[in-house]
């Protein structure tokens, strides 16, 4: 549990200094006369890296150390299981990485910039109090954790090399997220966020679980 609360200071400490950095009124398009680097920089993907690193023990943890009687059991008829929560994250990386490269395919806009929208989705998709409309199935089949850990070493194996190519343009091809426009870096955030997300969500049911043992 130790190393679930580190994880989250240390994601929540990145968001600070990305907004100490990073900060502008409302969070508005900027539109620039000179395009900046499309390509990511040390900090960005570094960032990013380590979002997913972290994610990646702390999921890989969860699902080795929940008993079986837990893993697919309810708190209540209305709430996920674990299983329905990881098998509902890791459609959503997989869902997520696809659209960054179909966004790729898309014209380059190198006068729109998002930069400054960084820690401000990354702080929205983190807080759970705020709901937002899942676009896939609203009750997920659960996932065994056999199954799970062969998903996400198999999602973060693609990802990995998608990111190992430094030359990708992600910051001046532009789509769609919850939270209005964004560039395909910033999906990438939501990825690595949403699934930071949902590992709480997993940590909160298990909580309630073995409070009603």
């Amino acid at each position: 549990m130790k190393n679930h609360r580190f994880m989250y200071l240390s994601i929540m400490l990145c968001v600070s200094f990305t907004l100490s950095i990073q900060a502008q009124p409302n969070h508005q398009v900027t539109w620039n006369k000179e395009a900046k680097s499309p390509t990511l920089n040390a900090s960005e993907k570094a960032l990013l890296l380590n979002f997913l690193a972290e994610s990646n023990a702390a999921l890989l943890q969860t699902i080795q150390t929940t008993s079986k009687a837990l893993w697919n059991k309810k708190p209540s008829t209305q709430e996920w299981s674990m299983g329905q929560c990881l098998n509902h994250l890791l459609t959503a990386e997989q869902l997520l990485l696809q659209k960054v490269k179909k966004i790729l395919q898309t014209p380059a806009n190198n006068k729109q910039d998002l930069r400054t929208k960084d820690a401000w989705l990354i702080s929205k998709v983190a807080d759970r109090g705020v709901k937002v409309k899942t676009p896939l199935n609203d009750a997920p089949p659960p996932m065994s954790q056999s199954a799970g850990i062969d998903m996400l070493k198999k999602s973060r194996k693609a990802l990995k090399a998608f990111l190992a190519d430094d030359t990708l343009p992600l910051r001046n091809h532009f789509g769609k997220s919850p939270y209005g426009p964004a560039d395909a870096y910033q999906i990438l955030l939501v990825l690595a966020t949403h699934s930071h997300r949902h590992h709480q969500q997993m940590l909160e049911v298990l909580r309630t679980l073995q409070k009603n043992k």
